[in-house]
């Protein structure tokens, strides 16, 4: 194609004379003029013929649509436009478009500030005794509250050491009253016997 003799937009008069572009992107429209002298184009994506489309009108009009395609993959695609009647075909602009890929909300959870995780007040296996004593006043009091007992029971078990012994049973209590009686039974027969040897003297 060559620039027209009165502008500087492309045309060409021949039948099978096309121009072909390659852009990025996932669509593209063709402008070009349209007019009484303009005939039919052959369009082509890819290598791939997708239509023919019309530029005939009975004015002149610059500027207009001819032909537009969206829906692609982003990428490197050509478009060819074959002239396949009229007395010349033109070509204005081209303009093609790109697709931007929009996040989801799952796709920015990685720089979202996380969530707190929630302490399970059950779950203290992984705890260190010392930080949960700290942390939890009512352990701290239910170690006092062991320890205060513990110590009662160490000052009974003091207390019961210095009684010195341990409670009696029967049988010894018994044997002791027993012992006891023979005791006394002896120092009266005793005493008896020195108060009649005094008498006698």
């Amino acid at each position: 194609m060559r620039p027209k003799k009165a502008d500087t937009t492309p045309y060409t008069e021949a039948d099978g004379d096309y121009f072909q572009y390659s852009f990025m992107g996932n669509g593209i429209q063709l402008l070009g003029a349209t007019g009484p002298e303009q005939g039919d184009i052959d369009i082509y994506i890819d290598g791939k013929y997708k239509q023919t489309v019309s530029t005939y009108s009975t004015i002149r009009l610059s500027g207009q649509q001819i032909y537009e395609i969206t829906g692609l993959t982003n990428g490197v695609h050509t478009i060819k436009a074959v002239k396949a009647s009229g007395e010349i075909m033109t070509v204005d602009q081209l303009v093609y478009s790109f697709a931007f890929e929009t996040l989801t909300p799952s796709d920015t959870d990685d720089t979202s500030d996380p969530t707190p995780e929630t302490p399970n007040p059950d779950d203290s296996s992984d705890r260190n005794p010392k930080e949960s004593d700290s942390d939890n006043p009512s352990n701290t009091k239910d170690t006092d509250t062991t320890l205060s007992s513990e110590t009662k029971t160490s000052t009974t078990v003091q207390k019961q050491n210095k009684t010195g012994n341990s409670p009696k049973t029967g049988d010894e209590t018994s044997l002791l009253l027993l012992g006891l009686g023979c005791f006394i039974s002896i120092l009266a027969v005793f005493l008896i016997s020195r108060k009649q040897i005094v008498k006698s003297k």
